[in-house]
């Protein structure tokens, strides 16, 4: 899947939604593409309504819960753990500009830990050996991944979250989501999706917070 621009109109604003992806399969680097979502509100002002928010969201789709909510994850200590949901998740990607948008507004605006982070899209960093005619894929480890994700904190001069994961390449959540960032919350029992990056710190707030 291959995201990217997509308008979402909040009040009588009108912003971009962009995001990073993966396309024509895992180990591609993709650029953009459409995705349809708009959020409206019948506020003229930047301030939401819970509800107008919701409303607005899409409902992530079903297969997409269903591995959100049986996901096996990694710690950075290399424990395979059941991916915890008591938070908003965000799935991001160390080599994603609009990732590092996202991190430095939620930063900036104190919402950083408000959310559980996964990180996925490792397969960019691998690439295909041939040996004695054989073709195999260099693998990531979880050290190296963990490596990748304190690198990309450490050029954006931000601390790492305190709920960092890891989705390495081939499990069936790296697998499921092809799109960096995709924000999934919790809600009235049900799983909405905010794909991509918006550049509105009050949209934030009220998922998040």
């Amino acid at each position: 899947m291959n995201r990217g621009w997509t308008w979402t109109v909040v009040g009588c604003a009108a912003m971009f939604v962009t995001a990073c992806g993966l396309m024509g399969g895992p180990h591609t680097p993709s650029h953009t593409s459409t995705h349809a979502q708009v959020v409206v509100s019948s506020d003229s002002s930047s301030a939401r309504t819970t509800s107008d928010t919701w409303d607005g969201l899409s409902l992530a789709p079903a297969s997409l819960v269903q591995t959100l909510e049986t996901a096996q994850v990694d710690t950075a200590s290399g424990e395979a753990v059941k991916l915890p949901l008591d938070r908003p998740v965000i799935v991001f990607a160390p080599w994603c500009e609009y990732c590092h948008r996202l991190e430095q507004m939620l930063s900036r605006e104190g919402l950083l830990d408000q959310a559980t982070w996964v990180a996925a899209g490792f397969e960019i960093y691998e690439y295909p050996i041939t040996q004695n005619a054989t073709t195999t894929r260099s693998l990531l480890t979880l050290a190296e991944a963990e490596q990748k994700v304190k690198a990309s904190y450490a050029a954006l001069h931000l601390p790492m979250p305190t709920h960092v994961l890891y989705a390495m390449p081939g499990t069936p959540l790296a697998e499921a989501v092809r799109g960096y960032p995709d924000v999934f919350v919790l809600h009235d029992g049900r799983w909405y999706l905010q794909p991509g990056y918006v550049d509105a710190p009050g949209f934030w707030k009220t998922i998040l917070a």
